[in-house]
């Protein structure tokens, strides 16, 4: 049965945003694992399994009626992940499915921001030579980049704060290093000093930081080396100019609007 049958496109999900609201507060979090409370595991599945159920017909709907493109790729990124999560679950691994649950959540911020804004900055004269800077020069002179998704780009440009994914998570550094995705789910916010690194994890999106605007202890490659004490880690970060935005005892890792450069 259609799922917007009674329902416009953004009342639906609207709906589903608040499911996963309820349900993130149902993982916890002990020694690095993922879990989820108990009796929590019957509503996760049957919340994933309806989902499961979104087809081609109702995305076709959400680029008719909202006409947001970042949308529509949002929803097809997170339909895509379900099944994986949902073999996960009956296997006990909740990481996935507490990632995707957190991706569904942030779709809020569209609905905040209206579907169909499509904010845009040009690079001015000032970005494009400090693009041009190597690793040590841009570090030198104070600048970071990041390689951001559509949803954070757009965040920036409508003048958002980017936070980590998980600020209250409590991930160890090492962990967060070596995470194999683009976007680890945890309390940290990695830069790198080297626009091309930006480039490549941010698929060809990335903004510049101002180093001295940013919110939360920002450790050095030199530093992430020093608390790892991992000799992988320390050829990873300095292969990749790697920083870290780590939250301090007062609050979490930000990169506020005012830090990125325009």
């Amino acid at each position: 049965m259609p799922l917007f049958r009674k329902k416009r496109p953004e009342d639906y999900i609207k709906q589903t945003i608040w499911l996963a609201k309820r349900l993130k507060s149902e993982f916890r979090e002990a020694k690095g694992q993922i879990f989820v409370k108990k009796g929590a595991e019957t509503k996760l599945l049957k919340f994933l399994n309806i989902l499961k159920s979104f087809d081609a017909r109702e995305f076709g709907i959400i680029k008719k009626e909202t006409g947001s493109s970042m949308l529509l790729s949002e929803c097809m990124q997170i339909h895509q992940s379900i099944e994986v999560a949902i073999d996960d679950v009956h296997e006990k691994e909740y990481a996935k499915a507490a990632q995707l649950v957190g991706r569904i959540v942030a779709l809020e911020e569209l609905l905040l921001h209206g579907f169909k804004s499509k904010v845009k900055f040009a690079p001015s004269s000032r970005i494009s030579q400090i693009l041009n800077y190597s690793p040590k020069e841009a570090a030198s002179k104070g600048f970071l980049f990041r390689g951001v998704s559509e949803l954070d780009y757009e965040k920036v440009a409508a003048g958002h704060d980017i936070i980590a994914v998980r600020p209250d998570a409590k991930i160890p550094l090492l962990k967060h290093v070596l995470d194999p995705t683009n976007n680890p789910d945890t309390q940290f916010i990695s830069l790198t000093a080297d626009s091309n690194i930006a480039r490549h994890f941010g698929n060809g999106r990335l903004i510049v930081l101002d180093m001295k605007k940013l919110d939360g202890n920002l450790l050095s490659p030199d530093d992430i080396s020093n608390i790892t004490n991992d000799t992988q880690i320390m050829r990873l970060v300095r292969k990749n100019s790697e920083y870290i935005l780590a939250p301090t005892k007062s609050g979490v890792a930000r990169i506020p609007a005012q830090a990125v450069v325009k």
